[in-house]
């Protein structure tokens, strides 16, 4: 029986990484819920504890970000519109819809076969999704390349939950957690970084700078750049 404490689903989780297995779990909408949750929540402090450190220290040896100065992407709607809602559901689709076997797959494989490949289906469509979303990064140095499985931790990370949901569960509720989880990383944790961050400033005799980030902008909002150059 599925036990829904935080612990039991942990336990669960890294037996599924270590061999995925095409089983489901029948429980409540409630529980459903909780689980997903839970699992956000952990997800969170992986990244906190984890990932933001790695990649603070990459971020000192490498530029991964690509430069851009056009932000019409970046207001709140086109955010929760591409970013919350179509790129999550075209995600699951693409890696997820799969990683169950259902009637369509019996007529060309039997349950035996499958449940022999299916550790490998699972491996192969989350590291896909972590190694697709390298392009979400500008470089091309070896260096780059060499720290890559660092660099996209968090979407190889969230590849094998993502999976895990949607074998354990079902392919809404992988959307579901999905789009929570680019809702909380596009918007929640990036305002709240930045509540404790500092404009950029540089002064020197010739001239000052001082730039202020916005996480989102207004549709109308015209981009401005002031700046004062002293005799």
């Amino acid at each position: 029986m599925y036990n829904t404490n935080t612990k039991s689903i942990l336990s669960d989780f890294f037996s599924f990484l270590k061999k995925p297995n095409d089983q489901q779990v029948n429980l409540s909408t409630k529980d459903k819920l909780l689980v997903i949750s839970k699992l956000l929540v952990l997800e969170l402090l992986f990244t906190l504890i984890i990932i933001l450190p790695i990649n603070y220290l990459i971020s000192n040896l490498i530029t991964v970000k690509s430069e851009r100065l056009d932000y019409k992407y970046n207001t709140i709607y086109a955010i929760i519109l591409l970013m919350v809602i179509i790129a999550p559901f075209l995600e699951e689709i693409a890696f997820r819809s799969i990683l169950r076997y259902n009637s369509v797959f019996a007529k060309l494989i039997s349950r035996q076969k499958w449940d022999q490949y299916f550790p490998l289906l699972v491996y192969s469509m989350s590291i896909l999704f972590g190694v697709v979303h390298a392009s979400n990064f500008y470089n091309d140095t070896w260096l780059f390349y060499a720290l890559s499985p660092l660099i996209i931790l968090s979407q190889l990370s969230g590849g094998f939950i993502l999976s895990y949901i949607r074998v354990r569960i079902n392919f809404y509720y992988g959307f579901l957690h999905h789009a929570l989880w680019n809702f909380v990383a596009l918007l929640i944790m990036p305002f709240i970084i930045l509540l404790f961050t500092n404009p950029f400033t540089d002064h020197t005799k010739n001239y000052n700078l001082e730039i202020d980030e916005n996480i989102v902008f207004h549709q109308n909002e015209v981009q401005t750049i002031i700046y004062e150059i002293k005799d």
